[in-house]
């Protein structure tokens, strides 16, 4: 019969010191991490903002379409760079898990934009007209009345009951391996990371604290890496130079055991 050594006793960890001290991955680890983040904080999606504008682009109903793409790749690099920074500084790691889910979510809507663009899009339209409008309502209730920036043609659209929101994050994602397969540890377990009430302390050996901040920083590369991926392969974008750190970043961030899920390869 095996007998178990007790645990050793290392205290309570909190939300605060998780992923601090000998719960800090190794350093060989992060600089491997912080290699391929600044890739995609900087001269990855800069590169793909400049190929992507510079192709000629149907305009014809809008350019609403444009900004909403070129809004998620600056969101994917401003989320990667904002989790690199609390690496770099030794603050509470679990924080990082804000960004991770928010680059799991602009992952999710890439892939979900792209399967229809001219029809989905205009769900995005809705989507942020709708909000717009729920804002001026909250605010004439502290401020008074205020002159609303939606156009007739915006109101039209905020009516049209053809026109659906977008789905959920989870639909969003149906269909694409690697969202089916992360969405539990970086949507549905980060948010307990992201919402106040969740955030508590706990016991738990060095190994798997340094194995938790690992597979955070994972995720962190592989979103923001798909955010750009999906861009690249719908509209075959040649990145040069950006494209082989983006391919390198894909390697870092991938699954390595059998049958693990993968990204659509290169078009």
């Amino acid at each position: 019969m095996t007998e178990h050594e007790p645990p050793v006793d290392r205290g309570f960890r909190s939300f605060m010191d998780f992923g601090t001290g000998e719960g800090r991955p190794p350093e060989a680890s992060i600089d491997r991490f912080l290699e391929h983040s600044t890739a995609l904080a900087s001269t990855v999606p800069i590169k793909v903002r400049e190929t992507f504008t510079a192709i000629e682009h149907d305009m014809t109903g809008g350019s609403d379409h444009l900004f909403f793409i070129d809004g998620l790749v600056v969101q994917a690099a401003a989320e990667v760079w904002a989790a690199s920074v609390i690496l770099k500084a030794f603050v509470a790691p679990l924080t990082m898990y804000h960004h991770a889910r928010a680059l799991y979510e602009a992952h999710a809507m890439m892939y979900w934009l792209l399967g229809d663009l001219p029809n989905r899009s205009l769900r995005l339209d809705k989507d942020y007209l709708t909000e717009r409008a729920g804002f001026e309502k909250a605010a004439s209730k502290s401020i008074g009345e205020v002159e609303s920036n939606i156009a007739p043609a915006g109101h039209t659209l905020i009516n049209d009951a053809t026109v659906l929101r977008p789905p959920s994050v989870h639909d969003q994602g149906f269909g694409d391996p690697v969202l089916e397969f992360d969405y539990a540890m970086f949507w549905k377990y980060a948010s307990a990371h992201t919402h106040p009430g969740n955030i508590q302390i706990g016991e738990i050996d060095a190994a798997n604290e340094q194995g938790n901040i690992m597979q955070m920083l994972g995720g962190i590369v592989r979103h923001g890496a798909g955010v750009y991926r999906h861009l690249t392969n719908h509209y075959k974008l040649d990145l040069g130079v950006a494209g082989e750190q983006l391919a390198k970043a894909e390697d870092y961030a991938r699954y390595r055991f059998k049958g693990a899920p993968i990204e659509p390869a290169p078009g």
